[in-house]
């Protein structure tokens, strides 16, 4: 026993957050790693030995050794939840190495936000044009309004004044798309719209879409009009599949974005609980080679030459972090892949449909 009360006191000097459980369920020991994990779950630690709660002990008890296990506590929000393995440490005594899961989706978002500011990267040439074009209306529309206001008749005033107008609005959208893309946005899942986010998404890309002519259809099936996600996350995530669509068509390209119910899932929301939701997003594009099919979603695989190979790894674990799925589906022509969501509260309303070149 006292052996192991010095392998106790030898925890601090870990850099990684352990502790150790006697057979009674309680804390003898742990690194300043854990206590501060421990402190954020609700869970005290002082003085030690300090009991752990029924339903972790619960937990640890029964775990096989190195098998990993949550435990989320009954009082914790939806994100708050650890994982953990429990390994023997001596004859009565088990010591528990932990690991806070509750952060993944918040460093799942940052990677996402960088993601989208190089999106923006790459899609300034076309958002220049967007401000040039604006621009240069309210500059020759100065310049006419300049040379001779006098010899404008009312009619031709009132015209002018509705082209600064307009192009003032064009400039207003156009930075609000920058901002846009450069927001953080909420952490936490909640219900939304998804033709809202896929909208947004939409915007986004709308001055690639102007440049080579792209369009995207979206039809929101009946039932699937809410669903229970993170929008900034599902908004990426989107963001990511339509911008490899079009970097990889050969010409303009066409893009549907179709939601329904999953067949397999279960009964109605509020009957059986909440239906996935499926989205399907296609292209008519060159499609994926079989070849590489199994490897797509490999992280640093890439077929762009300027490509990191991050894109769709991201956005698949992101989809995984909000209990859905990404995966690449069976198409005729071109590419599909399938995001899985959970869906939202119900609201009564007619199946939502629309088609834009992204404006």
């Amino acid at each position: 026993m006292h052996s192991e009360r010095l392998e106790v006191l030898q925890l601090a000097q870990v850099g990684a957050p352990l502790m150790v459980c006697d057979g009674a369920g309680r804390l003898v020991g742990l690194t300043p790693d854990a206590e501060k994990l421990l402190e954020r779950l609700g869970i005290a630690t002082e003085p030690l030995p300090s009991p752990l709660p029924a339903s972790l002990w619960l937990r640890v008890r029964h775990a096989e050794v190195a098998e990993s296990v949550e435990w989320r506590p009954t009082s914790a929000s939806r994100c708050e939840c650890i994982a953990f393995t429990r390994h023997a440490f001596g004859p009565a005594h088990s010591l528990v190495l932990l690991q806070e899961i509750s952060a993944k989706p918040n460093e799942l978002s940052r990677r996402l936000h960088r993601q989208r500011l190089e999106a923006t990267g790459r899609l300034v040439a076309a958002m220049a044009h967007d401000l040039r074009a604006p621009l240069a209306s309210i500059s020759l529309d100065m310049d006419t309004i300049a040379r001779d206001s006098s010899a404008l008749s009312s009619g031709e005033q009132a015209s002018i004044i509705r082209d600064v107008r307009e192009a003032v609005r064009r400039l207003r959208w156009a930075v609000d798309g920058v901002l846009a893309c450069a927001r953080l946005g909420p952490e936490a899942s909640s219900h939304v719209r998804l033709a809202q986010i896929v909208d947004s998404a939409s915007r986004l890309l709308s001055p690639a879409c102007r440049e080579s002519g792209h369009r995207v259809s979206a039809e929101i099936g009946a039932g699937t009009e809410w669903v229970w996600t993170n929008p900034l996350i599902l908004e990426q995530v989107f963001v990511n599949l339509l911008l490899n669509s079009m970097e990889a068509a050969r010409g303009a390209a066409t893009i549907r974005i179709e939601s329904s119910l999953a067949r397999s899932s279960g009964g109605a929301l509020g009957a059986g609980g909440p239906r996935d939701v499926e989205v399907r997003v296609s292209d008519d594009g060159p499609g994926i080679d079989p070849s590489i099919a199994g490897r797509i979603f490999e992280p640093f695989f890439t077929t762009k030459p300027r490509g990191a190979g991050l894109g769709l790894t991201t956005a698949r674990d992101a989809m995984l972090a909000l209990g859905g799925d990404l995966t690449l589906a069976e198409a005729a022509r071109g590419a599909a892949f399938v995001v899985t969501l959970t869906a939202g509260r119900s609201e009564s309303g007619k199946e939502q449909s629309f088609g834009s070149d992204c404006e």
